[in-house]
């Protein structure tokens, strides 16, 4: 175990072809967290971006009621391990395009004076247990200097 001196936002946009796969990341998330005493030093920010600009949903495999439930057991699970800081924002079609580099750029607008460290999720990348360990060492390290 771990206890933080310093405060993160982790935060990932999902898009809805992503639902299946986020599970996974969500499984490393909650690998990380274990590993941390006061989880109150952790900020989530998720958007879900389930707007139809680049693609379509394939309504007889899966409706967008579906995929928002799944998003949402997903949240419900990291909730279930602790973490209450949870932001979700969600995009449909009725709001303007809104793509990756947009959401780095509000993520880090949103938390750059709210927390220590802004880290940039993806569904497709996931994180080590070590994840704050590493970083914890990094920061005192870089403050001794």
């Amino acid at each position: 175990m771990i206890k933080l001196k310093n405060t993160y936002s982790i935060g990932v946009l999902v898009m809805f072809y992503e639902i299946e796969m986020f599970k996974e990341y969500i499984d490393a998330c909650i690998q990380t967290i274990n590993e941390v005493e006061n989880k109150e030093n952790i900020h989530f920010d998720f958007c879900f971006n389930i707007s139809q600009y680049w693609e379509t949903i394939d309504k007889d495999k899966i409706t967008v009621k579906e995929l928002n439930k799944k998003f949402e057991k997903q949240m419900d699970r990291l909730r279930d391990n602790g973490i209450s800081n949870i932001n979700v924002d969600i995009k449909d079609d009725s709001c303007p395009v809104y793509n990756i580099a947009a959401y780095r750029r509000d993520l880090n607008y949103n938390y750059c004076d709210k927390v220590d460290f802004v880290l940039w999720g993806e569904t497709d990348s996931l994180w080590p247990k070590e994840t704050f360990h590493s970083i914890e060492s990094v920061s005192d390290y870089a403050k001794q200097s």
